[in-house]
């Protein structure tokens, strides 16, 4: 009756309580009273969920601090083993509606720089596991993936940094190998633009530098006054696009474009030389050089 009262021009605070017949031979409607409804609307199925959690002010739901010690608990003795991995992510599906809390919780603990190499892998699984089932038919489990993708330039900033400060070399190569078959993964899931994952991989793959890459003067002055010609905004808004850290003011999203560009550039030439290289390696050998 509230569809055929509304098209009627009635509203959801007032109405005609006269009795009617939506359809000819039909029954009668006696609409109730509009001054006996109830002052306190029933409280929503979802009030039992939120029950356990906080909620703010735009609707969005906050861990409690006993979720938060449980997830902490989690990460705290994460390891490689599937089963670890399959408990964090169900921890995060179950919470999807505080995917913010989550979200910070596992970035804070990815980003401590005396995490062990193998916790920080650990942690990256984990982080992809998510972004694998935030598809999933679960309430909010979409959110997931914008959460990480803000995150994401923080977390491969402090995986540079581990990966830089790594002495053993089979411990570097092993690191190098996991990080990039995640970077892997998600270009085959189609969780993010391609800019934005080569941008995490070569924030990631400086820390493998043995010196920072460089351009031909001219080039580089050029290149330098180009980024530096936007705006602030422009800078920030480029450095979300290619998975940077979008935070510092101008000076700092500009510097961080400027080695960017700089990284593509001259890994383009190394690359392109290397291959030149090797062919002609391959053709001096056909000719018996």
């Amino acid at each position: 009756w509230r569809v055929f009262s509304l098209a009627q021009g009635d509203t959801l605070g007032r109405w005609r309580t006269e009795p009617f017949v939506m359809i000819a031979g039909g029954l009668r409607w006696t609409p109730p009273d509009p001054a006996k409804r109830p002052t306190v609307a029933a409280a929503p199925a979802t009030a039992v969920k939120a029950a356990n959690m906080t909620a703010v002010a735009d609707n969005y739901l906050r861990l409690t601090d006993s979720d938060m010690d449980d997830f902490e608990d989690v990460l705290r003795t994460l390891t490689l083993e599937r089963c670890d991995i399959e408990d964090g992510m169900s921890f995060a599906l179950d919470h999807a509606d505080a995917a913010r809390d989550v979200v910070d919780i596992l970035t804070e603990a990815l980003t401590l720089s005396e995490t062990p190499v193998p916790m920080k892998v650990a942690r990256l699984f984990l982080v992809s596991d998510i972004l694998h089932n935030c598809g999933a038919p679960i309430k909010n489990a979409s959110a997931y993936r914008g959460a990480f993708q803000e995150k994401l330039p923080y977390i491969f900033e402090s995986l540079e940094e581990t990966y830089r400060g790594v002495s053993s070399r089979i411990t570097r190569e092993s690191f190098k190998k996991r990080v990039a078959a995640v970077l892997s993964a998600w270009a085959d899931w189609f969780l993010f633009a391609d800019e934005f994952l080569r941008g995490l991989e070569a924030t990631f793959l400086r820390g493998g530098l043995s010196a920072a890459p460089t351009l031909p003067e001219e080039e580089a002055e050029k290149l330098s006054a180009d980024i530096e010609a936007l705006s602030e905004i422009e800078c920030e808004r480029s450095c979300r696009i290619k998975g940077l850290v979008a935070e510092g003011g101008h000076g700092e999203c500009a510097k961080r474009l400027i080695d960017l560009e700089t990284y593509f550039r001259s890994e383009v030439a190394a690359a392109t030389s290397a291959a030149a290289n090797r062919a002609a390696a391959e053709v001096a050998s056909l000719i018996g050089y």
